[in-house]
């Protein structure tokens, strides 16, 4: 049975199924119609008015604490999920469905404005250098992480194709070994010969975001993602630090990506910044 729902600009047409409880027994499904049997809105088996009201305190009533879910039982009512439990009029069977729609609704930045801007926000905290500096790292909100992972796994082939000019890390075969290995030489054939190691101040955060879409956009393979990274980096983004009181200050930015990145720690060759085409695939 295929069940469309409206969500958001269009529909969309989830496969469902009545369920086995209703699929085996001694009772079969009734015959589908193009109208319900009359026996379905009968008033005398089906109520349509109240017989009693409601009690008038219901309305405003506040309870004396927020119910509280206990996660270990919810979180074993996930894993023991059969396929085949009955379906809502959404068609789902199980909330691991419903997961994966939202990850797709997201990765084609298809959300309402106050979703995207909650998933836009990263906490923001400062780490102390060895040297006495202190560098910022920024986490973004966990579902935007995994779907950010996800996608990097996906694309991992183009970005990598995209990257590889540019990568001059040891460890990925693009010849940097070779230069390590002549700086070595020349080090131990003269005691004068001095190699200067600069490393540049925040360049996580200085990455041109025109040159993130640009890159995206030379690349058809990786044209799909415009959109999702336009959700992110298509604005400002603003950072959230929690000072020791607890109170949240906003730090905001307009260019770079931020360090810290999900898709950097799971999928390295994501991680590299120019053409900056996979930066967006972040935390």
């Amino acid at each position: 049975m295929t069940i469309a729902v409206q969500s958001g600009r269009r529909p969309w047409r989830i496969w469902g199924t009545v369920g086995r409880q209703f699929r085996v027994g001694a009772a079969p499904l009734a015959p589908a119609t193009v109208e319900p049997p009359a026996t379905l809105r009968d008033p005398a088996k089906r109520p349509q008015t109240r017989q009693v009201p409601l009690p008038g305190w219901l309305a405003d009533y506040v309870g004396p604490a927020p119910l509280a879910v206990d996660p270990a039982k919810l979180r074993a009512n996930l894993q023991s999920a059969r396929w085949g439990a009955a379906a809502g009029p959404s068609g789902l069977v199980r909330v691991r469905d419903l997961l994966v729609i939202a990850a797709q609704r997201l990765a084609q930045a298809d959300v309402p404005d106050d979703v995207a801007a909650g998933l836009r926000l990263g906490r923001m905290v400062a780490l102390l250098k060895p040297s006495g500096g202190i560098r910022a790292l920024v986490m973004g909100d966990v579902f935007r992480r995994l779907v950010s992972r996800t996608l990097a796994q996906q694309f991992s082939t183009p970005l990598q194709e995209a990257c590889a000019p540019y990568q001059y890390a040891l460890s990925t075969r693009a010849g940097a070994e070779a230069l390590e290995r002549a700086l070595r030489v020349a080090t131990d054939m003269s005691t004068s010969t001095t190699v200067v190691s600069v490393d540049g101040v925040g360049a996580y955060d200085h990455i041109s975001r025109k040159c993130m879409f640009d890159g995206l956009l030379a690349s058809p393979a990786l044209v799909p993602l415009v959109p999702l990274v336009r959700l992110f980096y298509g604005g400002d983004s603003e950072y959230l630090f929690y000072d020791a009181s607890g109170a949240a200050h906003a730090v905001l930015q307009s260019e770079g990506g931020e360090q810290g990145a999900e898709a950097f720690r799971s999928e390295p060759r994501a991680g590299c910044i120019v053409p900056n085409v996979s930066t967006a695939l972040h935390a």
